[in-house]
């Protein structure tokens, strides 16, 4: 598949299914870009048309570099932990706005780095907890499953869970 490897298949979404690859796969060659929306940006969530997309949007078009912690599947397993969660999220711009901040921060962050960390400063202003244990590395308590995705203006690691800032 475009020179990735499929590394899961059949997962189950509302629209379809979803196969995880193990790269990011380029349109035209070009270089990804961390912005949020539907032009071919990273999506760091699945309300594209959220309130709080604008400013997660606005963060990402800025200047400067990024380090984006993206969920896979991000709040599918939020909802099917706690029914009723994505509608609570998206009808509260704040709150909405908040969650997608708390996954950016300011600069370049490759894993060789992370790792190296005890917290990184989000940009909603909030401290991520980074831990090391064996050879897994979590961060907020998220699991990294994939790190150092280049794009334009930054870095993607893939965690497996959607963060939730303290007291949200």
């Amino acid at each position: 598949m475009g020179g990735a490897k499929v590394t899961m298949t059949d997962i189950a979404a509302s629209n379809g299914i979803i196969h995880v690859i193990d790269a990011v796969l380029l349109l035209g060659g070009g270089a990804r870009n961390l912005r949020g929306g539907r032009d071919g940006g990273w999506q760091l969530h699945d309300a594209a048309d959220g309130a709080g997309s604008a400013e997660l949007t606005a963060t990402l078009s800025g200047d400067g570099s990024f380090t984006v912690f993206a969920p896979t599947g991000p709040f599918d397993a939020l909802e099917a932990s706690a029914p009723g969660t994505i509608a609570a999220v998206l009808a509260d711009k704040e709150l909405l706005t908040k969650i997608l901040l708390y996954h950016v921060v300011d600069g370049e962050v490759p894993a060789s780095e992370v790792v190296t960390k005890s917290s990184v400063m989000t940009k909603a202003g909030l401290e991520l907890t980074v831990e090391v244990v064996g050879s897994d590395v979590f961060v907020g308590g998220a699991k990294v499953t994939m790190t150092d995705i280049a794009a334009s203006n930054g870095i993607i690691h893939v965690i497996d869970a959607v963060l939730l800032p303290p007291s949200s």
